[in-house]
Order: C-alpha cells, then structure tokens, then sequence
C-alpha cells in the first residue's frame, strides 16, 4: 500500500508539469463526474453509501445535529406504516433521510395544539385595527382573527421551521460528505484493479478532495440563507 501511494504521489508531480497539466485536468474531471453520480445515486436511493456504516437513525441524526422537533428534546415517534419512511430505527442517509426527516416535521406541525387566545391580546388586537381604520371603518371580526390566526401562527410554525431548514442543512451536507469518500472507496477499488493511471491519483489527492467538501458546504449555506429569506417572508 506504501508503494502504491509513493508511486501516485510521484505521479502528482508529474502532473503538475506543463506537459502534463491536460492529463491531470482529465482525470479530475473524471473525478467530478464519479462525484456527482455517487450524490444522485445518494439521493435517489443506493448502497453505494454503505448505509450500515454511514446511515443514521433518526436518534443519532438527532444528537448529532443537536436539532430536535420535540419540545423534550427526543424524536418524536414515526408513523412506522407510512412505506419507506417511518422506521425512524433504520440506519440511512441522502434522499431518504431528508424524506425521513419531512415525515417528522409534519407530525411535529400535527401534534401542535393552537393556544387560546388572551382577552389582554383579543384587546390588543382590537385596538390595532381601530387605529389602522379609524378614519373610515370599525375593526372587522375577520380582520382580527385574521391577525390573531396569522401572529400565533408564526410563534408557532416558525421555530419548527427554521429546525427543519437546519436539519435539511445538515442532511445534505453529510450526503455530499459521504459521496466523496464513498467516490473515493470506488477509486481506489478500481486502482487496485490496475486503472491506476486513469482513477487513482485525482482519488488520494488529498486537497482537492477537501476543497470539494469547502464548495459544497458553501453551496449548501448559500441555499440555506436563501430559503431562510423566503421562509421569513412567507410568515409576513
């Protein structure tokens, strides 16, 4: 194994020759592609992952994120008859742990109960509106209940929401880790079967493998900033 590796660190330098650097661009190239159909796979469905080592129960994708939809601080229970996504005991990862997720947001939204409304917020609610229309009409029934409805809503939907971006977050940042090194594992299989030169190299290439990782956690932070915009004025 030794001389394997000194052999594709040579091979490295090699590459970094102007007569070599089109070869090198190859062989990444051929690399991105591994890359992204082992994230599509992840995504659609696979074992190419190794779910027994790399899969998380819903339990472990809790504790390890630290995000949790229960105001205990445990999963909530999942609806183990819903096919595909209720065993919340399966070890997975990629699409179905994002579906997996879904699934606990929504009975998480199913389980809140809509809390009562104060006389102290019904009069506060009433005194808003009158200043808003008192030089034409009286505050509505349906205008405050529609501000009642809208404000508690919010306090209610909004924390559940900003954990589901949070873990989505987190999901798909492990689906893009594990692709890598999953990508990787293949590479280096194929050297061993002798296409060294053609997989090989781009596989131990230590740098380039990190800045993969730093383009798609930026990638993914960006998406989530912005679906944090969107989510922030879908509540107003």
């Amino acid at each position: 194994m030794m001389e394997d590796e000194e052999t594709i660190q040579q091979s490295l330098i090699q590459a970094q020759d102007s007569s070599d650097i089109e070869r090198f661009k190859t062989q990444a190239l051929h690399y991105v592609m591994l890359l992204r159909n082992q994230v599509e796979k992840l995504l659609v469905g696979t074992l190419s992952g190794h779910p027994e080592t790399n899969g998380q129960t819903t339990e472990e994708e809790v504790t390890e994120s630290g995000l949790t939809f229960s105001l205990d601080a445990t999963p909530l229970p999942l609806d183990e008859s819903e096919p595909g996504l209720g065993n919340e005991y399966a070890k997975i990862y990629g699409g179905a742990q994002y579906e997996r997720m879904l699934q606990e947001f929504e009975m998480a939204i199913t389980a809140l109960a809509f809390p009562a409304v104060s006389r102290n917020e019904l009069a506060s609610c009433g005194t808003i509106a009158t200043r808003r229309c008192r030089t034409t009409v009286a505050p509505s029934p349906e205008a405050m209940g529609g501000d009642i409805v809208h404000t508690k809503a919010q306090r209610l939907l909004a924390p559940l929401a900003e954990v589901a971006l949070q873990r989505a977050t987190y999901i798909f940042k492990r689906t893009f880790t594990i692709a890598i090194y999953s990508s990787n594992c293949y590479i280096l299989a194929q050297s061993k079967a002798g296409h060294k030169e053609q997989c090989g190299m781009v596989g131990f290439y230590v740098n380039l493998i990190d800045e993969f990782k730093a383009k798609c956690n930026a990638m993914i932070d960006k998406l989530e900033a912005k679906c944090r915009a969107e989510l922030r004025d879908g509540f107003h």
